[in-house]
């Protein structure tokens, strides 16, 4: 029986039914590492590592095997088959196709070699796949499949697996078989629907609900927040400015007037003013921060005068965003400039961040107000996000060298720094055309009450995994 002190109770915007093969929020994202691992790993260095398996020596030059390590177990003690880590696949291939395809577009079969290798069989040289930093996306975590084909979340391979699940609420119970469990993980996780009074940025949790005792957020905060975080001693974790705030157009706006609007606002739009009150950010014109491998040391932002076209200063347009992304004061300062260009005040939209993916895909809005985490050392998992949804959260502008889509599959086949330089230039040249507005940077921040430790959690993690909170 779990011990009251060793809970973790926390709110996520979380859909039901969970799905860790299917990862478009920082929410399923958390889940997925939870409740699934995977064949490659990171070390807390972001350093590529061993996950559930070990890779052999290469039996070919397109193909690749992987020993199931001896700690690699379900939640019920049982040990992970490869031909399980075959279902698993086939499973994400089946449910998730089209958002996965920058690993099975280079993937010819999976096959079980005996009951603990599992061999990947490529269509290209291992050089060019980059099949490692793929395999630790948390989308394929190996996950345990029934012979229905469903997926089983009582039984899992990471280090928890669901023991019960409401729309209002999961709870997650340790899994006492993982291969990295460590004394002092929580034994449960309790996560709660937000409720309306607390899924602002810009609220204080602690104050306003003693429930929780681990509360996301993000560094936009008010001084107030900060002194109270401060003076009550709670830990905080903060990543470096690792965050994008910014601004898409949706398939309506994907338009060559659509791209000039978002070409003027990119060179009219005061940012300063923007985030006027609060604190915790850098100001950029790029998407990446600077050090990652695909930021542009020579990016130039276009210098002809670019106007708001007329069609755009005739009625309000209608801004999406995911409850808890844009708090009261950073929506209130975007308003008033949007504003000021456009003659009218811009309506916003707040859906639930569940309903996020599906309200972008049936594409009822002007512009997609959203932050993603932009520093992950997994280039390939980044490009995927923003150029492999459909719609894409990045649209194409034109054909040629305005088709971003063919160009991100062209430049897979490429070794690894030539990849990344034809990355590079799709991103700079996205933003010069006006398919998306990078408006600034910020960091992830996450305060946990006392008795819980969060100084295991590396600033290089996305966000605070489960499994690395620690209690004192």
């Amino acid at each position: 029986m779990a011990s009251e002190n060793r809970i973790i109770k926390t709110y996520m915007s979380f859909g039901v039914p969970v799905d860790p093969s299917n990862v478009k929020t920082l929410v399923d994202l958390d889940l997925s590492y939870a409740l699934a691992s995977t064949l490659a790993d990171w070390t807390d260095t972001r350093n590529l590592n061993e996950g559930l398996a070990t890779p052999s020596e290469f039996t070919a030059n397109n193909e690749i095997a992987f020993k199931m390590r001896k700690q690699a177990r379900w939640s019920d003690g049982t040990a992970i088959t490869a031909l399980q880590v075959v279902r698993s696949f086939a499973h994400a291939k089946k449910m998730h196709g089209e958002d996965l395809k920058s690993l099975f577009e280079v993937i010819d079969r999976i096959e079980a070699k005996d009951d603990s290798e599992v061999v990947f069989h490529l269509n290209r040289s291992m050089a060019s796949s980059n099949l490692f930093h793929k395999l630790t996306e948390p989308m394929y975590g190996v996950l345990y499949v029934r012979d229905d084909g469903s997926v089983d979340l009582s039984k899992t391979s990471g280090s928890y697996f669901l023991r019960s699940e409401t729309t209002e609420e999961l709870t997650l119970a340790q899994n006492p078989y993982w291969y990295n469990h460590v004394e002092k993980m929580a034994d449960s996780i309790i996560i709660r629907q937000p409720k309306k009074h607390n899924v602002k940025e810009d609220d204080d949790d602690f104050s306003s609900d003693p429930w929780p005792n681990l509360v996301a957020m993000s560094s936009l905060m008010t001084k107030k927040i900060t002194d109270l975080y401060q003076s009550e001693h709670f830990s905080v974790w903060n990543r470096n400015l690792d965050r994008l705030f910014f601004l898409s157009p949706s398939q309506k706006l994907a338009t060559s007037q659509g791209r000039q609007f978002f070409q003027a606002l990119n060179q009219k739009l005061d940012r300063e003013k923007i985030l006027a009150g609060l604190s915790g950010y850098h100001l950029s014109q790029q998407f990446f921060p600077p050090g990652y491998p695909i930021f542009d040391t020579e990016f130039k932002p276009i210098t002809a005068k670019i106007e708001v076209p007329d069609a755009f200063k005739h009625r309000p347009l209608e801004l999406l965003t995911a409850a808890g992304r844009v708090a009261g004061k950073l929506k209130h300062n975007l308003t008033e400039a949007i504003q000021a260009l456009t003659g009218l005040a811009p309506k916003f939209r707040v859906v639930p961040l569940n309903d996020f993916a599906k309200e972008i895909a049936e594409g009822h809005f002007d512009i997609l107000v959203a932050t993603l985490p932009v520093n992950d050392p997994n280039i390939e998992g980044a490009v995927s996000f923003f150029f492999g949804f459909t719609p894409p959260l990045i649209p194409n502008s034109g054909s040629g060298n305005g088709d971003f889509k063919s160009r991100i599959a062209h430049a897979r086949t490429f070794e690894e720094e030539k990849r990344n330089t034809e990355y590079r230039s799709v991103f700079t040249k996205s933003t010069q055309d006006g398919c998306v507005l990078p408006l600034f940077h910020f960091s992830s921040v996450v305060v946990a009450r006392d008795g819980i430790d969060l100084s295991k959690v590396p600033t290089s993690d996305e966000s605070v995994s489960f499994s690395k909170v620690r209690f004192k």
